[in-house]
Parts: C-alpha cells; sequence; structure tokens
C-alpha cells in the first residue's frame, strides 16, 4: 500500500481503549504508530466497532474522535477528526460525554439531522391526521 500520510508517525506501543456507543462500549486495543493526525491500532480481529469512535489513550493523557481510514485484519488505520482537549479521564453513566467539543463537520450534520428529523416528525403527525380524518368519513 503507497504511503499516503501528510504526517510522519512515530512507533509506539501505547494501550487504549476504543469507546463507542454513547460511552456504553469499549474495547481494549494497542497503539502502534502515532501522529497528532491519526495512529495505527491493533484490535482483535474478530471484534467489530463502528466508522467513527473516541480513541482514548491513557499515556497521553488525551482522547481523540477517530474515524477508520482502512482496515486490514487485526490492524485499523484512523484518522483524528478533532481532539477533546485534556481530557484525561473517561466518564461514565448517565449523562456521559455531554458537553465535549465535536468537530465542526460533525455539529454541522447533526444539525442537518435534527433538522430532517424535525421535518419527519411533523410529516408523520399530518399523516396521522389524514388517517383520522379518513377513518372518520369512511
Amino acid at each position: 500500500m503507497a504511503e499516503q500520510r501528510k504526517v510522519i508517525r512515530a512507533r509506539t506501543v501505547f494501550r487504549a481503549s476504543i469507546i463507542f456507543n454513547n460511552r456504553n462500549s469499549s474495547i481494549d486495543c494497542l497503539v502502534r504508530n502515532f501522529s497528532e493526525s491519526g495512529a495505527k491500532i491493533i484490535v482483535d480481529e474478530l471484534i467489530t466497532f463502528p466508522q467513527q469512535f473516541e480513541l482514548h489513550i491513557p499515556q497521553k493523557g488525551r482522547t481523540f474522535t477517530a474515524l477508520v481510514i482502512w482496515r486490514i485484519g487485526k490492524e485499523v488505520g484512523v484518522g483524528f477528526v478533532n481532539e477533546m482537549v485534556n481530557q484525561t479521564a473517561i466518564p461514565t453513566g448517565p449523562g456521559a460525554g455531554h458537553g465535549l467539543p465535536v468537530g465542526a463537520g460533525i455539529a454541522d450534520k447533526m444539525r442537518e439531522l435534527e433538522r430532517e428529523n424535525a421535518k419527519l416528525k411533523k410529516l408523520v403527525a399530518d399523516l396521522q391526521q389524514q388517517m383520522a380524518r379518513y377513518q372518520d368519513c369512511g
């Protein structure tokens, strides 16, 4: 595979955690190389996890929002969407993770999805009213 990174990564052996499912699930992994823009992690081949997740690296005292770029067997190349600045401890339990910074692209996508969700809710309510009127007439 041809080198496509813009930043050279340093070889590492850091223990890390892949955190997903609204911070209710985590998977242990190893970080084998690292830069400020991404990393190569090693996971169990059989384990599945989402395309986007949080990567917590205790030795660095940092948590990154990571996006899977490629996966070959146990090796996974990830790019960092944004760093959650100085997030040294991973909160758990109800409401954990609220208020953390979100990358601009993700925030825009969330706003777009919220608008779409509101439109769909209105459409469902309108259709329910039409069905009620139809049933009253028939």
